[in-house]
């Protein structure tokens, strides 16, 4: 397996295997955009709603959104996605929004 060596954009610190610095949020071998996404929304649970409850096809429609969104709001370098808390709660904002905004379509 080859090893990238990758940069935080913020703080200049390298990714090492299973260590980062402080912005980092998320390694691409943990899965890609919608598992992240699915991470962000388990860590910030709405009243009724749940991950677990979103329907497969919601995340497949919105796939292209959500790599918008996760873009907008964080630093992503090779998959790695960098940020401070506060971004990854807007991102969290962004996709329950989102999505309590399609169901009431």
């Amino acid at each position: 397996m080859k090893i990238v060596s990758v940069t935080c954009p913020r703080c200049h610190e390298e990714v090492r295997v299973n260590q980062g610095c402080r912005h980092l949020r998320w390694m691409p071998v943990r899965g890609g955009p919608i598992e992240f996404a699915k991470s962000v929304l388990a860590a910030t649970p709405r009243e009724g709603l749940r991950v677990s409850s979103i329907p497969a096809e919601w995340w497949e429609a919105e796939f292209n959104w959500l790599l918008d969104r996760i873009m907008a709001r964080l630093d992503v370098v090779d998959g790695y996605c960098f940020g401070d808390q506060d971004e990854v709660d807007r991102l969290c904002m962004d996709i329950w929004h989102r999505l309590t905004t399609d169901s009431s379509s």
